[in-house]
């Protein structure tokens, strides 16, 4: 019984920890399935994501975009901390020698 409470009690913080966290995902223009074309043609929103996961990934224009900077994928993350190292650099170039 002393189990069961506590793989219960365990079991709604995961979940209450998860739903606040809330989709960063939203805020890019596309929902949980990722950029791509998928996220271009079908809603951010509920069950239909499993559908843009699908044309993402059996089309191969997920990677495609993400390369490109295309389909709703921006450069965000590693590109971009590469591009402001690079401006930080150029700018401040003198100082640094």
């Amino acid at each position: 019984m002393k189990k069961r409470i506590v793989s219960t009690v365990l079991g709604l913080a995961i979940f209450a920890g998860t739903s606040l966290i809330s989709n960063r995902a939203e805020a890019k223009g596309y929902g949980e399935a990722g950029c791509g074309l998928g996220s271009i043609l079908i809603s951010s929103k509920g069950f239909v994501q499993i559908f843009a996961a699908t044309s993402n990934g059996t089309s191969g224009n997920q990677t495609f975009g993400i390369t490109s900077g295309t389909s709703n994928c921006t450069a965000d993350g590693i590109v971009k901390l590469e591009k402001a190292q690079e401006m930080f650099v150029t700018v401040n170039y003198e100082s640094l020698e």
